[in-house]
């Protein structure tokens, strides 16, 4: 599995990105290179999935495991992330010199501030506990024998690339635009 590092690697980025915003302060000016960062290193990971659910297509059927570790999500640390990110990112000095006005980002549902802020949120502090989710996953099939099955790994990572970061990616998108700061 030649992709699993990068994808690990990939994700600790999205990791250390969501960390720049947890301890962003007011005196940093707008959290412009905050969303800027997060939006790399989300669309990186995302890049990485997806060539990881590609590989583990082809190899999951072959590699069968009797007892397949499942490894639950770390609910507490999303808990966390989510009561500290919601302090930060709805401060309003964050967003100074934010210009939600976008033709195209009302086309995808952002029509202002407070739906960029509901989009992170929501997708963010899951997106970061489903990253360590699969990160202990990738690190049980590195062990010999591998602790768990490949299908569990796919399974967490659609789970993850599905319903969390396609959703998120858009408004990362849009927020990090240098078009969409004064």
């Amino acid at each position: 599995m030649s992709c699993l590092p990068r994808l690990r690697s990939s994700l600790m980025g999205f990791r250390a990105a969501v960390d720049m915003i947890l301890n962003w302060k007011a005196d940093d000016g707008g959290g412009r290179n905050c969303l800027a960062a997060l939006h790399q290193e989300c669309a990186r990971s995302y890049w990485h999935g997806v060539r990881a659910k590609t590989e583990l297509a082809v190899t999951v059927a072959d590699a069968a495991s009797d007892e397949p570790l499942h490894i639950a999500v770390d609910r507490v640390a999303e808990r966390n992330i989510r009561s500290r990110l919601g302090t930060v990112i709805e401060a309003t000095a964050f967003w100074q010199d934010f210009a939600s006005e976008n033709p195209l980002g009302e086309l995808a549902g952002f029509r202002g501030t407070s739906d960029y802020i509901n989009a992170m949120k929501l997708h963010i502090p899951e997106i970061y506990a489903e990253t360590l989710r699969v990160d202990k996953y990738i690190a049980a099939i590195e062990e010999v024998p591998p602790d768990v099955s490949l299908a569990e790994l796919q399974s967490s990572l659609e789970h993850l690339l599905r319903n969390h970061m396609i959703f998120l990616l858009p408004a990362l998108e849009f927020a990090a635009a240098e078009s969409s700061w004064a």
